[in-house]
């Protein structure tokens, strides 16, 4: 359990570092160029559905991925290697974990890179996976509506 006092910062230094792998992303963008995604048509659907299908798929990831890598993986490694080497090695196979995505190739390894970083070290200065969560679920809802908006998801911008 996360105490009260911890949440505020918690969620400060979870925002301050999505900002700042957000801003990496950008310049990142003007580097490589991303895969395009695959467009979905939300017309098909009505909205209460496309509403509950974006809050479900991010609750399930936020919840399952962050209590896979930040709570199972990067623990066993941390008490045996340290936090750096559990985040980065937790990191790499976040990442990997991605590839199931059509979109998903080496050029967005920096992205998911970045965010386990920022969910990692959450993780480790907290003790807990919970602020991680709400980040991946929140972060998940984020990409869902910038990829019906704008054609792609936070993954793939520029």
């Amino acid at each position: 359990r996360l105490s009260d006092e911890v949440w505020g910062p918690a969620l400060l230094a979870g925002i301050l570092g999505l900002v700042a792998m957000l801003l990496f992303q950008g310049v990142l963008s003007r580097l490589i160029t991303f895969p395009q995604q695959q467009d979905i048509d939300v017309s098909k659907y009505s909205p209460l559905t496309v509403f509950l299908w974006v809050l479900m798929s991010a609750a399930v990831a936020g919840v399952s991925e962050e209590a896979s890598f930040r709570g199972y993986m990067q623990g066993l490694i941390e008490r045996r290697h340290g936090p750096a080497i559990a985040i980065l090695v937790t990191g790499i196979f976040f990442g990997l974990a991605h590839f199931s995505h059509a979109e998903t190739t080496l050029a967005l390894m920096p992205f998911y890179l970045a965010v386990a970083a920022v969910y990692g070290t959450l993780a480790y200065l907290t003790n807990s996976i919970y602020p991680g969560m709400v980040f991946h679920a929140g972060g998940n809802v984020f990409a869902a509506i910038n990829l019906f908006v704008a054609g792609r998801s936070n993954r793939c911008m520029q």
